[in-house]
Order: C-alpha cells, then sequence, then structure tokens
C-alpha cells in the first residue's frame, strides 16, 4: 500500500506540473514563445486589451496602445482599479472599499476564535493543518490583510492630496505597479475561487455523511465560517471593488490548487490515511468520477468568479455611458477637459501613491 501511495504521489506530481505547462500558456511570454495567438488568449475584465489603443474599448477616449502583457498582464491593467468602487463615478480609492476588507479581516478572526473555543482547536496532531479547508482559511487571512493594506495606503494618500477640482471617469494610463498591490491581485485571484469551490465541496460531498454520522446534527459554527462565509466576502469584494479579473491569473491558482494535490497525495503516502475520504480509491470506480469532477468544479470556479467581474465591468461601462451623456438619467455633463485631465492625473497619482517597479 506504501508504495502504492508513493507511485500514485509520484503520478500527481506529473499530472500537477502538466497542468501548470498548460495553464502557463495562458502567460503571454509562453503563448509568445510558442508562437501562439498571443491577443487572443489574455483576456481581462478591465484595463486596456493588449494592441489596442482604447482603454476602456468604448472608442472614445484614445491612448497610446500598451505594451504587450507581461507574465500576469500588469501592463495592461490599471493599479487604481482594485481600491476603486466599482459602482461609483470617482476612480479614487474608495473608504467603503476599505471598510470591507476591515470586515474581512474581523470574520477571519471571528473563525479563527471560532476553532480555538468550539471546534476543537488547531490540533496537536497535525490534522487542522492537512485540510484544503484551512489552507484557503490562512490565505484569506493573508489576502484580506494585504488588500486592507493596499486600501488603507490608497485612501490615505488620497487624504493627504485633497479633493481634486473635478472627477473623470476615465483613469491615465496604465501606471507602474507596486509589489504589495500585485501580490493583492494575485492572492485574490486564487482565493475568490477557492473559496467558492470549498464551499460547494463541503456542502455537496462532505457535509451529507458528517451529519449522517453525527445522527442528523446540524453543521458546527465553524464550518459555516470557513465553508461559506469566506466565500460570500469573496464574491462581495469582487462586486463592490474593480479588482480586474485576467486569464494570465488562472496560473496562480492552478499552482495553489496542484500544491496541495501533490501534499494530499504525500500525507497519503507517509501516514497512511485520506485527509479526505472520497479520494481514496478503495471505495471503487466512483471515486475515478471524484478525481475527474473536483478540477472540473474548481475551472468552473474560476469561471465563474471571472464572468462576475466581467458582468460588473459590463454594467459599470453602462453608467459611465449614463453619467457621461447626461440624459435619460439625470447623469451630469462630462467636465471640461481640463479639469478632466487635472482630475485623471490626481486619480493616477493616488493608485500609486509612491514609486513602484516598472510594469511587468
Amino acid at each position: 500500500m506504501v508504495e502504492m501511495s508513493a507511485a500514485v504521489a509520484a503520478g500527481s506530481v506529473l499530472i500537477v506540473v502538466a497542468a501548470l505547462l498548460a495553464a502557463s500558456v495562458l502567460s503571454p511570454p509562453i503563448a509568445r514563445a510558442l508562437r501562439l495567438p498571443t491577443s487572443k488568449l489574455v483576456r481581462v475584465t478591465n484595463g486596456r486589451k493588449a494592441g489596442n489603443g482604447d482603454p476602456d474599448g468604448d472608442g472614445a477616449h484614445p491612448a497610446p496602445p500598451p505594451p504587450l502583457p507581461g507574465w500576469f498582464a500588469f501592463s495592461i491593467l490599471n493599479p487604481a482599479h482594485p481600491v476603486a468602487r466599482a459602482w461609483s463615478r470617482s476612480p479614487r480609492p474608495s473608504r467603503a472599499v476599505l471598510t470591507w476588507r476591515l470586515v474581512g479581516i474581523a470574520l477571519a478572526v471571528a473563525s479563527l476564535a471560532v476553532n480555538a473555543s468550539t471546534g476543537g482547536g488547531f490540533g496537536a496532531d497535525g490534522w487542522w493543518a492537512a485540510f484544503f479547508t484551512n489552507w484557503t482559511f490562512v490565505l484569506m487571512l493573508a489576502a484580506t490583510l494585504l488588500a486592507a493594506w493596499v486600501s488603507g495606503r490608497a485612501v490615505t494618500a488620497d487624504r493627504r492630496r485633497g479633493k481634486p477640482a473635478e472627477s473623470s471617469l476615465k483613469p491615465a494610463a496604465p501606471l507602474p505597479w507596486r509589489l504589495d498591490q500585485r501580490a493583492h491581485v494575485l492572492l485574490m485571484a486564487a482565493l475568490a475561487p477557492a473559496a467558492l469551490f470549498v464551499t460547494i465541496f463541503y456542502w455537496s460531498a462532505l457535509f451529507p455523511a458528517d451529519s449522517k454520522a453525527r445522527g442528523g446534527a446540524p453543521p458546527h459554527p465553524d464550518a459555516v465560517m470557513k465553508h461559506g462565509v469566506n466565500a460570500v466576502w469573496a464574491l462581495v469584494d469582487t462586486i463592490l471593488a474593480r479588482t480586474p479579473g485576467a486569464s494570465p491569473h488562472f496560473p496562480v491558482l492552478a499552482a495553489y490548487a496542484g500544491t496541495y494535490l501533490i501534499f494530499l497525495f504525500s500525507f497519503h503516502a507517509g501516514a497512511g490515511v485520506w485527509v479526505y475520504r472520497v479520494f481514496d480509491w478503495g471505495r471503487g470506480p466512483a471515486t475515478l468520477g471524484v478525481y475527474a469532477a473536483l478540477p472540473c468544479l474548481l475551472a468552473v470556479c474560476a469561471l465563474a468568479l471571472y464572468g462576475l467581474a466581467a458582468g460588473r465591468e459590463a454594467g459599470r461601462r453602462r453608467l459611465e455611458r449614463k453619467w457621461g451623456g447626461g440624459g435619460g438619467g439625470g447623469g451630469a455633463a462630462p467636465p471640461p477637459p481640463a479639469a478632466a485631465a487635472a482630475a485623471a492625473a490626481a486619480a493616477a497619482a493616488v493608485g500609486n501613491d509612491s514609486g513602484g517597479a516598472g510594469a511587468v
């Protein structure tokens, strides 16, 4: 059995490496090296498309064509977006977004407290760290801390600069991204789909058997916190803020899930037990269905979050036309060109309040 587990663990490593290589085709440098149509592979929900001189896709605000996207397409994304409120006319950093991210930290701390007091603690035997749920919870804690830091830094810089005379719907050309801004976007690219995946997987595959084993007992508060509340927070953050979705970010999620898969089989090879019973191939052919279905479910969750961000940006573009047109909905007239240029420069400065590394 140990030899079989070791063989399966080794095979899983190869599968993960192959999956990462396949997902990495979405990274523009690899796509260009393979002579693939990079501009067709790269998709972003907000930002400038590669080779497109129009930053918003409406033909109304031409700009110089952006450079070809790098590993994570940050060169065609705007660092002011993840800290701005999606449904506000102003592109400036939003206190509402900052508040929501502070709520995320509070939820993570509350989940820790519930786990420590009523959830059996963190497990001296190491089992607490073996569950993908808890991996994703730790990821949520890191992502909310970093998101609050990035938003707080932008809001503080905006307050120090003072309010510009006019607001603008069209920020200036994309700016260099700081390291903390990039890390925030990439962590959210992994957290949001993983939290949704954990929630669906738990309530559909794990909770029914667990509840039956406990005599039909209701779900534990700790389980609700980690298999629902975290996903709701991530979904609301995706709708509230303009954190971009981008196809070159999918490999980050693949790397995160692949790392856990390697750990899962390695744990079984070493301990001889499964962290999740549904992965036990001794249960029969149904296990093969689980192995096939779970990667597909993770991919569906990633596409769902991308679609949610794309729908958010589509709704915002409709509002922008309403705000800029001044008709039908009581929208204000567009600001004078000089005022708009000044406001755009102010919003651009807020998006990157200190010197950062050049765009990738």
